[in-house]
């Protein structure tokens, strides 16, 4: 038959959201040491003193 292997999270497994969280810290790591971000599941906020930051920070991110 093979192995499968997923491509995606599935729905219903109880850790994934543990598993995603860790997925995205790693992802975010550096940002998140600089102290400008802060990443909670599929939620990230960026924060920053001023305008020009911001818009750095964002373009950065995207």
């Amino acid at each position: 038959m093979g192995i499968y292997e997923y491509t995606r999270m599935p729905f219903g497994i109880k850790n994934a959201p543990a598993h995603f969280q860790r997925m995205m810290d790693t992802i975010c790591q550096e940002e998140m040491l600089e102290g400008w971000m802060v990443v909670y599941i599929d939620d990230i906020i960026i924060y920053s003193k001023t305008w020009e930051d911001h818009i750095q920070y964002i373009d950065r991110v995207l």
